[in-house]
């Protein structure tokens, strides 16, 4: 019995042409306390892409990784609002600490992580494999 993934590589194949883009983190690179589950986790993801990226590339498939840092959203802003309680200062102190801390001083958006897979799956991107984009506004260079 062949899994999913197994399945779409043969098609692709078949076809002689393909994309598949995982979507790994900044933390594929870089552990932090509190989070090895993750971070282990999104390193197999990165690794894996490597692996299947010479593997398939023989039959025309393309394999890469997006490697998002801080991704703009109430998620992140809650976490930053945890952090300033326990460290007893205000949630603007910890944003602005960490926005410095980014060579670009901002936080990127989902849709800016988009545009990178979008990019990444498309012919624009043909001659691309076994790469990973990082969209971290800076906050980790690879």
């Amino acid at each position: 019995m062949t899994n999913r993934l197994e399945q779409s590589d043969h098609r692709l194949a078949a076809q002689g042409s393909g994309s598949i883009v995982n979507v790994t983190s900044m933390s594929s690179r870089k552990g932090y306390a509190g989070r090895s589950d993750f971070a282990v986790g999104k390193a197999g993801a990165h690794l894996l892409s490597h692996c299947l990226a010479d593997e398939l590339g023989p039959s025309g498939i393309r394999v890469n990784c997006v490697a998002p840092g801080w991704i703009a959203s109430e998620v992140l802003d809650e976490w930053m609002r945890t952090r300033a309680a326990a460290e007893g200062v205000p949630f603007e102190e910890i944003r602005d600490r960490d926005v410095r801390a980014m060579a670009l001083r901002r936080i990127a958006t989902e849709e800016e992580v988009s545009r990178a897979i979008i990019f990444l799956a498309s012919d624009q991107a043909r001659a691309i494999t076994g790469a990973t984009i990082d969209v971290n506004s800076g906050r980790l260079f690879t």
